[in-house]
Formats: structure tokens, C-alpha cells, sequence
């Protein structure tokens, strides 16, 4: 309304007599959080002491390939890795469609015989079934796809050089310590959990699970004690609903929901 251009225009501006018009509100904008140079986050919850104190020198290369979307999320995982190894060994390229002319080092690495790729595919292999060697010779890599399991998949499957190149699968590695996303089943993992959990064992190096997954549980710390809760998985609470469902059967519970798709399969609409 005209009022309330009017309103707009005069904000924060003083009357003849040097009267705020809206005394209650501060025209200055809010002051922004003090941040980190190094971690980008608030000095607060910054997660710098939890990095190495010199990136780790891992031996395998490791390529990224990350959905577009995947970049703009808060809390993503990627760039705690890219903290914690050597930028010539960890390579992030963004995209949906990857040309290996494109990138010299995905040019490569698919032209590398000892490449995989990290994908749970039907032809996938159990990671342990590989040799504890390093993969980095004559270019070769550890690929590994960034973003959910709808994008993943869908970068997977429109990548054809893709399926031609070795598949691997980790198993046995349990839940997530990535907390505070939800998860679609148990057995998934963050991106970095996973680049760990592989190059752990290709790299033949224990330690290094555990250098790399530090600051993740720092930023899930830091997350739950500011008010952020346990995101269990999609599969978790699935089964939980289908539990608590047949205790409630098993009782003699029955809500008007469950009453009436009951009475619908009984008694089809047509009939009533």
C-alpha cells in the first residue's frame, strides 16, 4: 500500500525534530559473525584444531566427482577432506556430465588400468578383494561420487566411461558417524567416510581413518550442541514405524487411519 512505501522509504530516518520514526528498530544491519580464514566457519565452532597439522601425504589419487547441488549444501563433508590431504592428490571436479578431454586428470585416470570407482553397483566388488597397494600409477584413481544417493545415481548412469571402469562396494563398515543428516539405510556412509574407509585400506595405513574422520565429529558435535539432533536413518525409522505398528496390533490398538484403509479392503467404495 502507499502507507507502507511511505513506511519503507522513511526507515531508519529521523523526523524534523531528529525523532527516530521507528525508534525500536536499529537501521544499522546485523554485525556478521566473526570467521575463520582458514575453516570458513564461525570462530566459535571452528574446526581447524581438528585438522592435521600438515596435510597427510596419502598415496593414492583420489578424483571427486561432485553433483553442482552438492557445493551449495551447508555441512557437506568434501571440503573437510580437501582440509586434511594434499590438493595434488585429491582432485574435486563439479558437473553433471563429465568429459575426460575436459580434465587432464580424469583423462588419465580412465585411461589408467588400476582405476575404480566407489559405486555399489550390481558388478561391484567387495573393496577388501583389491590388493593394499596404493591405486596412482600412471595416473590412475580412486573415483568417487558426491552427492545423494538420487544424484549419485543419476551422475553414475550418465557417465557411461563409468560403467567400463572397475567397480567396488564397502561392506562391514557399519553406521555413519554423520549424524546430523539423515541417511537413507544403515550401511550409508558420508563421502568422506567412505574416501577413508578406502583409502585406509589401500594405503594400508589405520591410523588414517581416524586422522580423516576427526573433524567430521567435530562438526557433528558442534552441530548437536547448538541445537541440531540424531538423525537416524531412513531404514531405521522404517522399521521403527513398522514396529511400534505391530505392537500396536499386538495390543489391541487401532487408530481411525488404520480403521478405515481396513474397512476399504473389506468393503471396496463401489460397495458402500
Amino acid at each position: 500500500t502507499i502507507n507502507t512505501a511511505i513506511a519503507y522509504k522513511g526507515w531508519g530516518k529521523m523526523q524534523d525534530d531528529d525523532t527516530p520514526l521507528f525508534p525500536s528498530v536499529d537501521p544499522e544491519p546485523p554485525k556478521r559473525r566473526d570467521v575463520c580464514d582458514d575453516c570458513g566457519r564461525p570462530r566459535c565452532v571452528c574446526l581447524c584444531q581438528s585438522f592435521p597439522t600438515s596435510p597427510i601425504p596419502i598415496k593414492t589419487n583420489v578424483i571427486i566427482l561432485q553433483h553442482p547441488h552438492e557445493e551449495s549444501r551447508s555441512l557437506t563433508t568434501v571440503p573437510l577432506l580437501q582440509k586434511c590431504v594434499c590438493n595434488e592428490k585429491c582432485h574435486v571436479l563439479r558437473g553433471r556430465r563429465f568429459s575426460d578431454s575436459r580434465y587432464e586428470v580424469l583423462d588419465r585416470a580412465i585411461a589408467a588400468p588400476d582405476t575404480v570407482v566407489l559405486f555399489p553397483s550390481n558388478t561391484a566388488v567387495d573393496l577388501c578383494r583389491l590388493p593394499q597397494q596404493p591405486i596412482c600409477a600412471n595416473g590412475a584413481a580412486l573415483i568417487v561420487i558426491d552427492g545423494t544417493w538420487s544424484q549419485a545415481r543419476g551422475l553414475f548412469a550418465h557417465n557411461e566411461f563409468l560403467h567400463k571402469l572397475r567397480q567396488i562396494k564397502l561392506s562391514q563398515t557399519g553406521c555413519s558417524e554423520y549424524v546430523i543428516r539423515t541417511q537413507p539405510n544403515e550401511a550409508s556412509l558420508s563421502t568422506l567416510e567412505s574416501v577413508a574407509y578406502a583409502l585406509t585400506w589401500l594405503d594400508a595405513s589405520p591410523p588414517l581413518y581416524e586422522q580423516l574422520v576427526r573433524p567430521l565429529r567435530m562438526l557433528c558435535q558442534y552441530q548437536l550442541d547448538h541445537g541440531a539432533v540424531v538423525h537416524h536413518s531412513k531404514e531405521h525409522i522404517n522399521h521403527k514405524s513398522r514396529r511400534q505398528q505391530s505392537d500396536d496390533e499386538d495390543n489391541g490398538c487401532h487408530d481411525d487411519k488404520d480403521t478405515t484403509k481396513t474397512i476399504e479392503v473389506l468393503y471396496p467404495k463401489t460397495c458402500l
